[in-house]
């Protein structure tokens, strides 16, 4: 967990360019999150010494947090996707080993799906595609042609 937990709403638009900086940069692990998954995640991602989380409920406001308490609340109350960030200073053995995900030591997988059963339809958070849209639309445009359904 980050040394100062800070939630702040910010601007979709603001989330938006905030993630899209980070698909584009390749700084950043960029997770998308089963929403089934997110009492999981709350729990674990205190074992993750640097983070953030876009909490997004389909409104023009994003909950911006580094506060794991915060997502255990934000499950609770409102139907919601989550997308989180995690600098590439953080070892991914780490990420692996805190969110029971395979991600290769090596850096090379930006995007990570965490909590996804692959013989279960995908959930696209619509917040990680508007931000894909900036840094590749061709991809985006598919998302959303093949999933419209499971975008939320």
């Amino acid at each position: 967990m980050t040394a100062t937990r800070t939630t702040t709403p910010i601007a979709r638009v603001r989330a938006v360019k905030d993630i899209a900086a980070h698909l584009a940069d390749q700084t950043a692990f960029v997770m998308m999150v089963n929403p089934q998954k997110l009492e999981l995640l709350a729990d674990r991602l205190p074992m993750i010494p640097d983070w953030t989380a876009y909490v997004d409920n389909g409104t023009d406001v994003i909950l911006r947090t580094a506060d794991a308490r915060v997502l255990m609340v934000v499950d609770m109350l409102i139907e919601n996707a989550v997308i989180v960030t995690i600098p590439k200073t953080v070892p991914a053995t780490v990420i692996g080993e805190a969110l029971a995900e395979t991600i290769p030591a090596d850096g090379a997988q930006d995007i990570v799906m965490v909590g996804y059963d692959p013989t279960q339809p995908m959930f696209w958070s619509l917040l990680f595609v508007d931000a894909l849209q900036r840094v590749d639309p061709k991809t985006a445009n598919a998302i959303r042609a093949a999933s419209l359904s499971n975008l939320n």
